[in-house]
């Protein structure tokens, strides 16, 4: 089994990151992508994937950011194209990705493309989120991972509206937080069968510089 990290987030709105780079974002002093690893480096013995645009993986590798972690370039223009190739059961997918959304709108097609191989996908960003500003997310979908392909029979997807938004939450995952760190270790160290398309409980979105300095305060006041 593996852990496959889309990392090819292009950090627009970044000053401190790159076109191409978001991934390579520093915060608290290293890459946003080296804090990722370490938390799945810490959770399960498994091999890492980091899935970066052509022409990118020199600079990973550069940056010292991704140590014992495979590297690899994909021309894909969408989320399955991307995941596809590399994916088997039982394997972990994690979005490196540069809205507070997480997934938004391309949910239904990370939720479609890793659902036929029965993987759990986490979104992960940077900082430290509490439980009621991990529910702020725009959408979210269900993945089935359970080794038949079906959802538990005591899964139930409640729907829960904050603000104008519309968010499906699975109540077990959430009661289970407070044993890990984060939604990523629950997983990695739990093997949980459902996995929520939301934000881990380390990390906050790193999507613009303002986003990026409040990660950083949050990050440190954690530690």
């Amino acid at each position: 089994m593996k852990v496959i990290v889309l990392a090819g987030g292009q950090g627009r709105r970044l000053t401190t990151a790159l076109p191409g780079h978001k991934a390579l974002a520093q915060l608290a002093g290293r890459p946003l992508i080296s804090h990722v690893l370490d938390e799945v480096g810490e959770s399960a013995d498994m091999e890492s994937y980091v899935v970066v645009p052509v022409g990118l993986r020199a600079e990973f590798v550069a940056s010292g950011a991704v140590q014992g972690a495979h590297v690899v370039e994909t021309s894909a223009t969408t989320p399955t194209g991307a995941i596809v190739p590399l994916i088997e059961h039982g394997d972990l997918v994690v979005l490196v990705h540069a809205d507070e959304i997480c997934v938004g709108s391309p949910a239904v097609v990370y939720a479609h493309a890793v659902g036929r191989a029965g993987a759990p996908v986490v979104g992960v960003t940077a900082g430290k989120v509490d439980r009621e500003t991990r529910l702020t997310v725009r959408s979210t979908a269900s993945v089935e991972v359970a080794e038949d392909g079906r959802l538990d029979d005591g899964f139930t997807s409640k729907p829960r509206y904050i603000g104008r938004f519309a968010v499906q939450v699975d109540d077990a995952l959430l009661d289970a937080l407070p044993r890990y760190p984060s939604i990523l270790q629950a997983l990695l160290s739990g093997r949980e069968s459902i996995a929520e398309l939301t934000l881990p409980k380390r990390y906050f979105d790193c999507g613009s510089d303002a986003l990026l300095d409040a990660s950083q305060s949050r990050f440190e006041g954690a530690l």
